[in-house]
């Protein structure tokens, strides 16, 4: 798979980012918190049927860029509804638990 843009000879590195996990576990919380500061957009995909998409781009040394995509699963997770669709495309998954629910952590194996 070709992360720098469509035809792989411009400057800027593409990445997709999926965050999973248990419903209740702070992903929303987590996502929002670290795109609020760090030029992140956020806009809604009805192609994913997720809750939120955010985009962000930045500058890095050597006249490149970067543009990160992270989807938020928005609750799908409570019906175990994310198909092999959902992960097309994706360079990365971070898979989120929470300290105060000893069971998230268990089900991590699950994703």
């Amino acid at each position: 798979m070709n992360i720098y843009g469509s035809n792989g000879k411009n400057d800027t590195l593409c990445a997709r980012l999926i965050v999973i996990g248990d419903c209740g576990v702070g992903k929303t919380t987590m996502i929002r918190n670290f795109t609020r500061d760090n030029n992140f957009k956020s806009m809604k995909n009805s192609n994913f049927n997720m809750t939120d998409i955010f985009e962000g781009t930045w500058d890095l040394p050597e006249n490149r860029r970067i543009k990160l995509t992270v989807l938020d699963t928005g609750g799908m997770e409570r019906y175990r509804s994310l198909t092999s669709s959902h992960y097309r495309g994706i360079h990365g998954c971070l898979i989120v638990f929470s300290v105060h629910q000893s069971s998230s952590f268990d089900s991590v194996m699950t994703w």
